[in-house]
């Protein structure tokens, strides 16, 4: 029967000791939240105008602003009734509207963005015909401007979550406005 209590207390001590060492006290400094780092680098896709896109994404932040950039493209000259070449560049600016710790685990920001950028495309789907009856691609040069909030979910203060929802416009070559959405994953430095 003494054994069997030592044992018990033994291990309630040592369940309580792995809580104290996995709950580290406010104090040490441990808690970061989503103001803890101010670069991150990822990946992310968005529905411009009706066009999707991803590729690699980065982020700063300073107190209130920050901006963002991505970069993506691909080239398949194989294609036949697709893209043979398509590209991007977009650069965001940001406003932080509202951020929050809510635990140890988790954080967020609410923010808004507005967007310009570049986007080109051949494309061998919408092909036309000379004089000759010789097909030939369709070449777009599109400039891109868009608007609109975002979200951030930060978990462990290094993995972020981003959603923004807007409108994006493209012209001249292929003028287009519309709703859009994108999300990725970015780890923060």
């Amino acid at each position: 029967m003494n054994t069997k209590r030592t044992v018990t207390v033994a291990i309630l001590v040592l369940l309580q000791l792995a809580s104290l060492l996995a709950e580290q006290p406010a104090e040490t400094g441990k808690i970061e939240g989503f103001d803890a780092f101010s670069n991150a680098l990822g990946i992310y896709a968005t529905s411009l105008a009706g066009d999707g896109t991803g590729g690699l994404h980065y982020q700063h932040w300073g107190k209130k602003f920050g901006f963002q950039g991505l970069i993506s493209a691909f080239y398949d000259p194989e294609s036949t009734f697709g893209r043979k070449l398509d590209y991007s560049c977009i650069i965001d600016g940001l406003y932080s509207v509202y951020g929050n710790t809510f635990s140890r685990q988790i954080s967020g920001r609410l923010y808004v963005w507005a967007s310009v950028g570049h986007r080109g495309y051949s494309s061998s789907s919408d092909y036309l015909y000379d004089d000759e009856n010789q097909e030939t691609d369709r070449v777009v040069f599109n400039g891109i401007a868009g608007l609109g909030i975002g979200i951030e979910i930060i978990t462990y203060g290094h993995f972020s979550f981003p959603v923004q929802f807007g409108y994006y416009g493209t012209f001249p070559s292929d003028p287009k406005l519309s709703f859009a959405g994108g999300g990725g994953f970015r780890y923060r430095f």
